[in-house]
């Protein structure tokens, strides 16, 4: 549906089409589109869904952005983690760097208790200590 949206959005860039599409859903998600030369990423305005940020070291060449829902996973390929993909964020990692820009008004936000207990590690750090005050 979302890639539907997409093919059909008069905008001319792949990021303003996404950015259109994305304004249409209603719902949980956490996007990551993988196109020739950038990445980009999206989490649903509400933060029903977690995406969290790493960099990936690479010794004399440039950094890796990694995404994943839980920090966790950064931790087997030995990425740090930067933060989370704000609510209503894109993060587009391309040739010209990180752009980190808000596609979507501020809505309160929306959090499931199943969420934390079904697909959260306790090892992962910002998704359970941000939410509870601790980070």
């Amino acid at each position: 549906m979302i890639l539907h949206l997409v093919a059909h959005s008069r905008e001319r860039t792949l990021a303003g089409a996404l950015r259109d599409a994305l304004l249409q859903l209603e719902g949980a998600f956490s996007l990551v589109f993988l196109a020739q030369d950038r990445v980009i990423v999206a989490r649903d305005p509400q933060g029903f869904r977690p995406l969290a940020m790493g960099q990936l070291e690479f010794s004399g060449g440039t950094p890796a952005h990694v995404f994943a829902s839980e920090t966790c996973a950064f931790d087997l390929i030995n990425a740090v983690y930067m933060g989370d993909v704000q609510p209503g964020e894109m993060v587009i990692v391309g040739p010209e760097g990180v752009t980190r820009e808000r596609y979507a008004p501020k809505r309160q936000l929306s959090q499931c208790v199943f969420e934390h207990v079904y697909f959260s590690r306790p090892d992962s750090i910002g998704f359970w200590t941000a939410r509870a005050g601790i980070a």
